[in-house]
Parts: structure tokens; sequence; C-alpha cells
């Protein structure tokens, strides 16, 4: 693909994805297909010719687009907030065409200062202590939010193996650093195990994270409204045991009305409701709301029915 061609589907694909995520709405939660759906609908080895456009797009909407959870669905109640916004997608083609790596001053000058300048902008709009900001006479550096998973990771093990060698040195006072370390296992995900390697032996980590519930485009779109705004979080109780909730939350995601996910309260499974859409209107709700209400009622009567069979 050359420059010019690039210039025309780029403008392709803007359209596209301003149509998608208009429509939305429309559009299935939860997709209606099984493990392995995409076998028989891909060769079985990489094509050894370029295609052309068309044809890589056409088996994205034919194999890509029917197997995807949409996220950005009004109707999205799992999981977590994984949200963009028109500024923010403009931002990712700037960022994606630019595609430099800030890991240091050195590498890019302008993605560290802006980092640390708009870090503080939210710092100060979440109302957190001065002394959280990287510009602040008493700072240390580096500010309370980190540029990267892999550098928060690094820099909680470390702050969690200094805590525990600490309190193990307090407890036995006259044991040898090396049989202390011996003493440490590290637990840790793969994505996280280069920082392990540079944090060394820890023992347990506990991090606690700022809530966050929105990808925030800090000028585009107003910040202080979008933290003024209140989250509307549910927790939906069932009357009747756990197997009716499991299948009342089976026949919503099958439906593909919605997509919920379970939480529990000790052994008490309870439906969790999260707005994660910024599509999602006060109607979008009360939509959702009566389609659990319906299925729970026919789920509960259903359950009445075998109770007298039985």
């Amino acid at each position: 693909m050359h420059a010019e061609e690039y210039r025309c589907r780029g403008k392709e694909v803007v359209d596209y994805i301003t149509e998608y995520l208009t429509k939305i709405r429309e559009k299935r939660v939860y997709p209606d297909v099984q493990p392995g759906y995409m076998r028989d609908l891909l060769p079985e080895n990489a094509p050894t010719d370029a295609e052309d456009w068309e044809t890589i797009f056409q088996d994205f909407e034919t194999v890509v687009m029917p197997g995807m959870v949409h996220w950005q669905s009004p109707h999205m109640h799992a999981y977590f907030p994984a949200l963009t916004s028109w500024p923010s997608l403009l931002g990712d083609m700037l960022a994606d065409a630019i595609n430099c790596l800030g890991f240091t001053w050195a590498s890019s000058p302008a993605c560290t200062e802006l980092e640390m300048n708009v870090v503080d902008w939210l710092c100060k709009a979440l109302g957190l202590p001065s002394y959280f900001l990287h510009y602040h006479p008493e700072s240390k550096g580096g500010g309370i939010l980190q540029s990267t998973v892999s550098e928060c990771t690094l820099v909680s093990l470390l702050a969690a193996r200094n805590d525990k060698i600490l309190h193990l040195k307090e407890l036995e006072a006259d044991v040898d650093d090396s049989v202390i370390n011996s003493r440490l296992i590290a637990y840790a995900s793969d994505q996280a195990h280069s920082s392990v390697e540079k944090a060394g032996l820890i023992s347990l980590v506990k991090i606690r994270f700022l809530p966050t519930d929105e990808n925030f485009s800090l000028r585009g779109e107003t910040l202080q409204a979008a933290i003024e705004e209140d989250k509307k979080r549910g927790l939906i109780p069932v009357m009747g045991g756990n197997t009716l909730t499991q299948e009342l939350l089976q026949r919503l995601t099958k439906s593909g009305a919605m997509f919920l996910i379970p939480a529990a309260i000790h052994t008490k499974l309870i439906v969790r409701f999260t707005v994660t859409s910024q599509f999602t209107t006060q109607e979008d709700i009360l939509r959702d709301w009566a389609i659990i209400q319906q299925t729970a009622a026919t789920v509960l009567a259903r359950d009445s029915i075998r109770q007298m069979e039985l």
C-alpha cells in the first residue's frame, strides 16, 4: 500500500468507524458463535501473495465482526469501561503515525514532558495531595501515576520487597540478608515477568489503584465534567439459589440483548450490572432493567413448575 492508497483507504475506515459507533445500539451485544467458529472461515496457511484491501476488509466484516463482543454498546454491562471517544480515536491515529516509545526523556522529550504535565492535570482534577505531582517543590520525581504497566509493576515490586525485608529484619535481627532473600518467592503473571526479574525476589504485593471509570480525553472532552458525573453501578440480587442466577445470566447472554457477568458476596452469586459505555442513556438502562425483570420472572416461573413436578 502506497501513500495515496493509504489516504483513500484511511478516509473509508474513518467513515466505517463513524457508521459503526453511531449505529452500535442496533447491534447484538454478545455474538452468537461457538468456540472454533473461525477455523473454517480462514485458510490453513497465510497467503503467499499480497491481497488487495477490499479482500482483507471483507474478511474483517465476515470473519472478525460476527465474533465480536461490542464493548462500546450501550447495553454492555460486563467487566469494566474500555472506551474510546471521537477525540481519542483521532489521537490514536496521530500516535500510531508518530509511533515513538517514550520510555526515557532522550527517547522522546515531548512524550515524557507531555505525560508529566497531563498527569499533573489529572492529579489536580482528582483532588490528590500536591506532593503527588511531578512538578512540586518537595517531589522526588515520578509522580503518582507511572507511564507503563511494566514500570508501575517494577516500582510496586521493589517497594513490596523492601518493606518485607525490613519487616523480617525486625523479627529476626541476626539473620543474614541472603537467608531472608531465600525465603521470598515471587508470584507474577507472564506480563510482569520482566519487571520481576528487575525487582528480584518478593513475597506479597498489595497495590492500591486509583478508581477510574473512563478513558479521558483531557482537552477534547471535559475531564472535570466526566469526573463529576455519577458512575451508575449496581449489584442485582436474584431471589433463589445460585443455580437460578446462573440460568438468568445464561438466558440474558444468549439473547444478545445485553451482556452481564456474575459476582459473589461470600457464597451468594449475584448479577453485576455496570454501565461501561459513553452511549448509555437512562432509556437504555430502563430498557435493560425491564428485560432483566422479565427474564427473571420467566426463570422463577419455570423453577416453580419444576418444584411442583417433583
